[in-house]
């Protein structure tokens, strides 16, 4: 999130991808799932923070769309 946000996508996915698979070469599957997961969220909130919304009301309503 706080990579998407004074990065900007294109390094924050980069960062996120050598993440996984630093996660995956030196850890296992289940440090995997978890770090991925973790992530994934980072990543979505990164990209719903800009519309303005608050994190409660983005947390709220992202399970919904």
């Amino acid at each position: 999130m706080v990579y998407r946000t004074r990065l900007g996508r294109q390094p924050a996915l980069i960062i996120a991808a050598a993440g996984l698979a630093f996660t995956g070469f030196f850890g296992g599957g289940l440090e995997l799932l978890f770090f991925g997961l973790f992530l994934l969220v980072g990543l979505v909130l990164g990209e719903l923070l800009p519309t303005g919304l608050s994190i409660e009301k983005t947390a709220a309503a992202w399970p919904a769309s």
